[in-house]
């Protein structure tokens, strides 16, 4: 039984090296996204980083997530940018052990894990977008798998140990995001279910998995109690999220709309089996309107200021500029990778105000060129004639526009970005 512990073992421990290698590649190449969340992360870990507990609270009341940024900020002395980009790396390699564990819990093999391996880095959405974004989603999902695995365990061995750290690890998933609830709430509901046991059984080990949460509730309400009054509104994020449980259309439209967002994922491990009979999809069904943007970079100055500033960045890298409007910018330049095509690079740069002084949205179009032949008879004027028409035909090489795309590479605007970082500071 050891020899096998230690087979099942190294694909866990390889693939978790792997996993941090990767994440600290891109990590560094796409230097981290800052959207509206992760500002408001960074200013709440700065206050706490100077003792401003009260003020952090108010700035952000589901503070957990700055406060292991604060910590790692403490202990290392890096900016808080860099502190939440290695607090996610570990993160991301806590998640992946979680989930091949999960897999080694179901039956997998060696060949499953590293399997699962390639699904998960082969997705451009989780690779792309999520492992690139400084959001609090990693603790969440690092954490509720790892508690997953102990629900596992406690369905299996009924072991009052792994009752406890289910709920302990749940319940730290729930400090980073109030969803959290959805699945402390549902998924012990598999305990009354499981066959060949007593009912008396069933209920103890149903009540097992929400002991800890029911002894932290008797504790609240003796809080509450001594305090005076505790009202839902004190929990403005448990309240939310309870209201929005209760809209089974906004709920349902929210888990459609992940399915899809997951549908890429799936198709890729169809690929991997051997199923490879695909159809493409269209381009309204795989837009997803996430609050996440790669589009848009926050600048402390002004809306006008930040546009002069963009317009300078697209300036110095040779882009003709129409600045008609001050807060609108529209640069083009023009590319010949070969002589028979043409590419068109349109930037719009639009720089609206925000809370924190401006935020610039960037959009790029390509168009391509290509050179076309079109076949014309020859003519000649004759003033006593008229417009003669030669039996012969020349050829006209003319320019012809065959495709437009919007460019959606994130690297690709955060070269941008980084560029008017540079000329903002």
């Amino acid at each position: 039984m050891l020899k096998i512990e230690k087979m099942t073992l190294k694909p866990q421990f390889f693939i978790g090296v792997i996993s941090i290698a990767i994440a600290l590649v891109i990590t560094y190449i796409q230097h981290g996204w800052i959207n509206d969340d992760s500002v408001i992360y960074f200013e709440t870990a700065r206050l706490f980083s100077i003792g401003e507990w009260k003020l952090a609270a108010q700035q952000f009341p589901w503070p957990f997530y700055p406060l292991l940024i604060a910590a790692v900020h403490y202990f290392t002395s890096l900016d808080f940018q860099q502190s939440a980009q290695i607090l996610n790396v570990a993160l991301l390699a806590l998640a992946i052990h979680s989930m091949l564990q999960i897999i080694i819990l179901a039956g997998g093999d060696k060949l499953s894990l590293v399997l699962a391996a390639l699904l998960f880095f082969s997705t451009t959405y989780i690779v792309g977008d999520v492992l690139p974004m400084l959001l609090r989603d990693q603790g969440f999902w690092a954490f509720l798998l790892s508690a997953i695995i102990f629900l596992i365990r406690f369905y299996r061995q009924h072991n009052i140990r792994d009752a406890f750290y289910w709920q302990l690890l749940a319940l730290i998933a729930l400090l980073f995001r109030t969803e959290t609830i959805t699945y402390i709430a549902l998924l012990p509901l598999v305990l009354l279910f499981k066959p060949d046991i007593p009912i008396s059984t069933k209920a103890r080990n149903f009540f097992c998995a929400y002991m800890l949460y029911a002894v932290l509730a008797g504790l609240a309400l003796i809080a509450a109690s001594l305090h005076g009054s505790l009202d839902l509104q004190d929990l403005e994020h448990v309240k939310d999220t309870f209201m929005n449980m209760s809209k089974v259309h906004d709920f349902s439209t929210e888990i459609a709309a992940k399915a899809q967002t997951m549908a890429t994922a799936a198709l890729l491990g169809l690929l991997l089996s051997g199923c490879s009979t695909t159809k493409t999809s269209r381009s309204y069904q795989t837009e997803t309107f996430t609050s996440e943007s790669p589009f848009q970079y926050y600048s402390a100055q002004e809306a006008d200021k930040a546009c002069e500033i963009a317009k300078r960045a697209l300036l110095s890298q040779g882009y003709q500029v129409d600045d008609a409007k001050p807060r609108n910018i529209r640069g083009e330049k023009f590319f010949r990778p070969t002589p028979d095509e043409a590419t068109r690079l349109t930037i719009t740069l639009v720089c609206l105000p925000s809370s924190l002084g401006s935020v610039i949205y960037a959009n790029a179009l390509e168009t391509q060129y290509e050179m076309k032949s079109k076949g014309s008879n020859a003519g000649v004027s004759v003033s006593a004639l008229g417009s003669v028409t030669l039996p012969w035909s020349i050829d006209k090489d003319t320019l012809v526009k065959v495709g437009e795309e919007t460019v959606t590479a994130p690297v690709f605007y955060q070269r941008l970005f980084d560029l008017i970082k540079s000329l903002d500071s």
